[in-house]
C-alpha cells in the first residue's frame, strides 16, 4: 500500500498535464509486448545465430582515473575532479552492485552518471527514462556533443533502421519517454537478447515523476514490467532533485525498483534560491498580481530580467500572454519580449520558443509543465508560479528550481497563492482537502521557507557554513523581499452616480439566473460564427470567461453603456468583443 500524495485521489479536480485537463486512456496494445492480439505479429531483433557476450561486472576506479576520463571527454572543466558520490554511483554501475536512489540539487551533475560509465567500458548501451520530449532532445544534444553516439527516440522520430542500430547497440545512450518504452514499437528492441546483453544500466531521470503521474501517465504505473523483460540483473537508478520517503516507495511499486535499493541523499538545498510569498489581491483572470514581474518602461528587452511564469491552465495562460503584451505596448515595449510554450503548440514553435528564450532573444517566457524539470535555461533571476492550487512540494521546488542555473547567479522563486490559501482559511496541513500539505503549510507559515522545504522534501541537516551569510532566504525572514504593492487613485463625481442610479433597475435572482443562461448561448455563438475558424486553439472561454459573463448578468441592470463593462470584465479582445456583448445584455 503505498502512500499516496492527496493530489493522487482526486476525483472532482481537473487534473492538468502540459495545460489540458485529462483523463486516464487505456492503451489499445498490450504494454511491453511483442505482440498484442489483433494487431500484425512482430518478432525481435536478430542479427545472426551467435549472440554478442553479456557486459560483465567491471573492477571499481579511483577518483583520479573517473576524473581523468571526464575531463577527457570534455564532460567537466579541466580544473575540476568528479564529485565522491559521482564516483560512488559510477562503480556501482560498473560493478553491477545494485538500484541506487540518488537525491541531489539542480546542477550536481546527475546526467554525468549515465555518460561517465561508458566512458569506462568499450561496448555497451544505457538506457534513459525522461518525462519530457524537451528534456529528451536536449539530452541527446548534449551526450553527442561529448562524442558519446545517442538518440531520442520519440514519435517523429522511430523509423525501422534507427530501432535497428539502437537493437545493435550502435547508440551507447537511447532516450525514450515512458509511453514511448512500453509500445509495441520499442518492444522489438526490449525483447531483443542482443538488446538486452549490450544493457549496462536504467536510469529514470526525473523520478519524481513516477509518484506524481502515475495518475495521469499510467504508463508510469507500468514502468516495473521493464525488468520483467529485460532482466533485475540490470541496475536500475532513480534520480531526481526530490525524492521524499513516499516517492521512493512509488519507484518501488511502480518502477520495479529493487526494495534494498542503496539511497545516496545530499538533499537538493540551493544557496542561491530564495522564496517569496504572494496572497493574491485580486481575480486571476486579472492577472493584477502579477504585475511586479512587468519590465520597466524605456528597458530593452536585454535588460529584462529573465523570468518563466508556471500556469497550469491553458486558457488562462493564453490569456495572460495577451495582458503582458497589452502591457508591454502600453510601456513602448516590443511584445517580442515575451513568448509562450506548451504542449497545444506546435513542435516548430515550442522549439523556436524555448531555443529564443535560451538565448535572450525573448525575456519572459510563460510556461506549463511542458517547461519540465531538468531542462537547463541560463540566466533565469525569477520563476513565478501563478496560481497554487494542485501543486506539490516536490513539483513547487523543481519548477523554483528553473531559476539560477549559472554558476555565480542568485534567483527568486514567488508562490502567487489564490485566496483559499489564506492563514486561518479552511484549508489547513491537518485538513488539506485535495491540496498538498506541505504546500499548505510553505504558503500560510511565519517561519523560514527553507524549513518547511527541508521537512517535506526529507532533506539532511546543513552545516552553517554551506549558508552564505548575506543570502535572503524566504519573504517571511527578508519581508523586503516580498513585491511592492500598487495602489491606483479614482477620481469619483458624486453627482454623476446619483444620476446614474436614477437609470438602474433592479433584478432579482431568477432574472439573473435568465441573463446568464443567455449569454452563455450569445457567446456560444459568437465563437461558432465569428472566432472558431480563425483562432482554432480558442474555445467559447476563452473570448469571455464565465466569472465575467457571470459578473455581467449579476449588475446587468447597472450596464448602461459599453464603458460599464470594462469594469466588470477582463475580455483580451475588447474591440471585437464589447459592443456585441452590450447589444446582448
Amino acid at each position: 500500500n503505498v502512500e499516496k500524495s492527496p493530489l493522487a485521489a482526486q476525483s472532482k479536480k481537473s487534473v492538468y498535464r502540459n495545460g489540458y485537463t485529462v483523463k486516464e486512456k487505456p492503451p489499445s496494445y498490450k504494454p511491453y509486448s511483442l505482440n498484442t492480439p489483433g494487431r500484425r505479429r512482430q518478432q525481435a531483433f536478430a542479427f545472426g545465430a551467435s549472440l554478442p557476450p553479456e557486459v560483465q561486472p567491471s573492477a571499481p576506479l579511483s577518483r583520479t582515473q573517473w576524473s581523468m576520463l571526464a575531463r577527457g571527454a570534455k564532460a567537466i572543466p579541466l580544473e575540476s575532479d568528479a564529485k565522491e558520490l559521482q564516483v560512488q554511483c559510477c562503480n556501482a554501475i560498473l560493478g553491477r552492485t545494485g538500484d541506487i536512489c540518488l537525491v541531489a540539487p539542480t546542477g550536481f551533475g546527475k546526467s554525468l552518471l549515465w555518460t561517465l560509465p561508458l566512458l569506462a567500458l568499450e561496448r555497451g548501451t544505457i538506457l534513459v527514462v525522461t518525462p519530457f520530449t524537451s528534456l529528451g532532445g536536449e539530452a541527446e544534444r548534449q551526450t553527442n556533443t561529448l562524442g558519446i553516439r545517442s538518440v531520442f527516440i520519440h514519435a517523429g522520430r522511430k523509423d525501422p533502421a534507427t530501432l535497428e542500430e539502437i537493437a545493435r547497440g550502435s547508440f551507447r545512450i537511447v532516450y525514450v519517454c515512458v509511453e514511448m518504452l512500453e509500445s509495441p514499437t520499442f518492444a522489438r528492441i526490449l525483447h531483443s537478447d542482443w538488446y538486452k546483453r549490450n544493457l549496462v544500466a536504467i536510469f529514470v531521470d526525473e523520478a519524481h515523476c513516477v509518484h506524481e503521474s502515475d495518475t495521469w501517465r499510467p504508463a508510469y504505473g507500468r514502468l516495473h514490467q521493464l525488468r520483467v523483460v529485460v532482466g533485475e540483473q540490470i541496475p536500475l537508478l532513480a534520480m531526481s532533485a526530490t525524492l521524499p520517503s513516499r516517492y521512493r516507495q512509488s519507484l518501488v511499486t511502480h518502477a520495479g525498483l529493487k526494495a534494498n535499493y542503496t539511497l545516496f541523499n545530499i538533499g537538493n538545498f540551493r544557496p542561491e534560491l530564495s522564496t517569496v510569498i504572494i496572497h493574491m489581491e485580486h481575480d486571476a483572470n486579472s492577472f493584477k498580481d502579477l504585475r511586479f514581474m512587468l519590465p520597466r518602461a524605456g528597458q530593452s528587452v536585454k535588460e529584462i530580467e529573465k523570468s518563466i511564469i508556471y500556469c497550469d491552465d491553458i486558457n488562462l495562460l493564453t490569456e495572460m500572454l495577451y495582458w503582458i503584451r497589452d502591457e508591454l505596448t502600453e510601456l513602448s515595449l516590443p511584445t517580442y519580449a515575451i513568448d509562450i510554450l506548451h504542449a497545444g503548440l506546435s513542435p516548430e514553435h515550442q522549439t523556436r520558443a524555448l531555443a529564443d528564450f535560451k538565448t535572450g532573444m525573448t525575456a519572459i517566457l510563460l510556461s506549463t509543465e511542458k517547461l519540465g524539470a531538468g531542462l537547463h535555461v541560463p540566466m533565469v533571476r525569477r520563476v513565478a508560479q501563478y496560481l497554487c492550487s494542485g501543486l506539490t512540494m516536490a513539483k513547487a521546488d523543481q519548477r523554483r528550481g528553473r531559476g539560477a542555473r549559472t554558476h555565480g547567479t542568485t534567483a527568486i522563486g514567488y508562490f502567487i497563492a489564490e485566496k483559499k490559501f489564506a492563514r486561518g482559511g479552511q484549508l489547513s496541513p491537518e485538513k488539506p482537502g485535495h491540496e498538498d500539505p506541505g504546500m499548505i503549510e510553505l504558503l500560510q507559515t511565519a517561519s523560514c521557507c527553507d524549513d518547511v522545504f527541508d521537512r517535506y522534501l526529507e532533506n539532511p541537516p546543513r552545516s552553517p557554513s554551506d549558508i552564505p551569510p548575506s543570502r535572503l532566504c524566504c519573504s517571511n525572514c527578508h519581508p523586503l523581499l516580498r513585491p511592492p504593492r500598487e495602489f491606483e487613485w479614482i477620481m469619483v463625481d458624486p453627482a454623476a452616480d446619483a444620476l446614474r442610479g436614477e437609470h438602474q433597475i433592479h433584478l432579482n435572482t431568477t432574472t439573473k439566473g435568465r441573463i446568464l443562461v443567455y449569454l452563455r448561448s450569445w457567446r456560444d455563438v459568437e465563437w461558432r460564427e465569428q472566432w472558431k475558424m480563425r483562432w482554432p486553439l480558442y474555445g467559447p472561454r476563452s473570448l469571455i470567461s464565465d466569472n465575467d459573463l457571470e459578473a455581467v448578468a449579476n449588475n446587468a441592470g447597472k450596464i448602461l453603456s459599453v464603458e460599464d463593462l470594462y469594469s466588470l470584465t477582463h475580455i483580451l479582445h475588447w474591440d471585437d468583443l464589447s459592443e456585441p456583448l452590450f447589444r446582448a445584455v
